[in-house]
């Protein structure tokens, strides 16, 4: 990009050296005497040869819409640095041009604090350090959430810490090798499984989790046309089961390879490898296992075919699984790609898309961020046949509507069961100190999911940023009714109002509808509408301040038995240096 840059930067500069040129030139030829004809005949030469060298380069990169795994990915957006607008493109994919007034020089620290009380009995507090010397940039971040009693309906209090640091150094203008790790730190309760216990007569089980992460990216230009990109992510998770001995482990490895090259074609071509290694020791109910996942892709992303871009890819997965008898096997899947996308004119576009995937949920989104899950040592990866229809209208930057439809066919899909009910169909039994609470275990069916999403992106009078998405699902799994803990009509929205005098005004809100809690009964979870609304200041420079809360409308509980607090007042500031 720097050379992009450099180059817009050198024809701005182009025309007032061509202009002292020619004034140079002309004081020349006044003072020169004028030649004769025949000089100027014997002067030419024989053949003049006229070449145009064009040195503009044009980097596209495709870039994923949405990270949640549970809703469908939308159409890809698309990072362009083009003099010109190819052909292929379609146009409401590129980017609007925009001219904005040059920032001042960024300051080679920053620090930002913040603090608020959350009533009732919670505190809340985040520092982030991030500096700069040359070419090497680094942060730390630390934070901690601290709820009471009253929060978790008496359940206990519910602590959260981390801390995170990383480095990265460019020491190429396209080469650059960073690194950072992070600890997080989680206590809290679970409830009792026997009725007898939930009365008082034994506390509920304490369990405390810890979890790092490490993580190592080096990105290498080879050639003007070639780079490559190496990834190694390592994640280790504990769990601690109260004052007892015994230890839960986990570990994931995750290591890629990624090489791009545009020769032959003017778009680049991504090839590589990926290599996932997991491994899980279960001290509480004598369970251990570990699994592999081996895979060698190759994409196209933006191939023209008639009037349409095509995308290609197409992967070989080999994975080491356990299946339902016990036994390990190793399997081979072939997983193909396509996608086509045109657009209809200038503001519509559709796309057709058509993949199969094979993936593994992560520690940290499964155990960690997720309360009062336990391990299952044999949880196989999703494997996932996915169609989808996309209709997407743009007008400029102002307006956006995404409309799609999706087609899932899941095997090994991953719900949640009670833990009691998963032990008794593997024929586990708990070691005699264990300390076993209430809790969900991960487990796999087979299902198919159909339905739709809408999504609404639009700026309104200048000061009004809104976001709105509406996904709603049928879900039709192999065995059983209904899928466990998962809304067939969910919504989210997202609204910032930028008033006067460096007012602020934000509304998100979260509408979960009713959940079953598990595969065979009609028992559900109420839904319920949860509110964010958060009123902020800009005092000075260097200080806001804000007020705000969480309010919920209905049965606000995200697992049985397990209610959260209906609603809660937050104020603070944050200071930035």
């Amino acid at each position: 990009m720097a050379k992009v840059f450099y180059a817009i930067r050198l024809t701005q500069y182009l025309p007032c050296f061509a202009f002292c040129v020619l004034l140079s030139l002309s004081q020349v030829y006044a003072q020169t005497p004028e030649p004769s004809e025949e000089q100027l005949e014997s002067d030419l030469p024989d053949e003049v040869i006229a070449e145009i060298i064009d040195t503009t380069r044009i980097v596209l990169e495709p870039r994923s819409r949405f990270s949640d795994s549970l809703a469908p990915q939308l159409i890809h957006a698309i990072a362009l640095y083009p003099k010109e607008r190819l052909w292929n493109l379609p146009p409401t994919a590129t980017p609007q041009k925009a001219v904005k007034p040059a920032a001042p020089p960024p300051k080679n620290y920053k620090l930002r604090l913040t603090v608020y009380p959350s009533l009732p009995e919670s505190l809340f507090y985040q520092v982030l350090f991030a500096g700069r010397m040359e070419q090497t940039h680094g942060f730390l971040h630390l934070n901690r959430q601290q709820l009471g009693q009253t929060r978790t309906k008496e359940r206990g209090d519910y602590n959260l810490d981390g801390v995170r640091g990383g480095l990265s150094h460019r020491y190429q203008e396209l080469s650059e090798i960073s690194f950072d790790l992070g600890l997080n730190l989680k206590a809290l309760e679970w409830l009792p499984t026997t009725s007898r216990e939930m009365n008082g007569e034994t506390p509920n089980p304490q369990k405390n989790l810890r979890l790092f992460r490490s993580d190592l990216n080096w990105q290498q230009q080879i050639s003007e046309t070639t780079w490559s990109t190496l990834n190694l992510d390592t994640t280790l998770l504990r769990v601690g089961h109260g004052q007892s001995n015994l230890r839960d482990e986990a570990a994931d490895l995750y290591f890629n390879v990624d090489i791009a090259f545009s020769w032959p074609f003017l778009n680049p071509i991504h090839a590589g490898g990926h290599v996932e290694y997991f491994s899980v020791t279960d001290e509480q109910f004598n369970r251990d296992a570990w699994a592999t996942l081996f895979r060698l892709y190759a994409r196209d992303e933006f191939t023209p075919f008639g009037p349409f871009v095509c995308s290609i890819g197409v992967e070989g997965v080999s994975l080491r699984e356990r299946d339902d008898t016990g036994e390990y096997k190793a399997n081979l899947q072939f997983n193909p790609s396509l996608a086509l996308t045109t657009h209809l004119d200038k503001h519509w576009l559709i796309r057709l898309e058509g993949l199969r995937t094979v993936a593994r949920h992560r520690l940290s989104t499964l155990y960690f961020d997720t309360d009062y899950i336990s391990l299952n040592p044999f949880l196989r990866p999703e494997k996932t046949w996915n169609e989808r229809i996309v209709l997407k209208y743009h007008h400029g930057g102002k307006f956006e509507v995404n409309l799609s439809g999706f087609a899932k066919q899941i095997d090994d899909l991953v719900v949640l069961t009670p833990q009691t009910e998963h032990l008794e169909i593997i024929g586990v039994q708990p070691t005699a100190d264990a300390a076993v609470g209430l809790a969900w275990t991960p487990t796999n069916i087979d299902a198919s999911i159909y339905g739709g999403q809408l999504l609404i992106s639009a700026r309104i009078v200048d000061r009004i940023d809104l976001r709105f998405q509406y996904t709603h699902e049928v879900p039709a799994p192999k065995m059983g009714k209904q899928i466990p803990y998962r809304a067939v009509d969910r919504i989210d929205i997202d609204v910032v109002y930028h008033l006067p005098l460096e007012f602020h005004v934000t509304l998100q809100a979260e509408f979960q509808g009713p959940r079953h809690v598990d595969t065979m009964t009609d028992e559900i979870l109420k839904g319920y509408l949860l509110l964010k609304p958060k009123l902020s200041k800009t005092i000075g420079s260097y200080v806001d301040a804000f007020v705000g809360g969480t309010f919920a409308i209905g049965e606000y509980r995200l697992l049985e038995m397990y209610e959260l607090s209906q609603g809660n007042f937050d104020f603070g500031i944050e200071l930035r240096f």
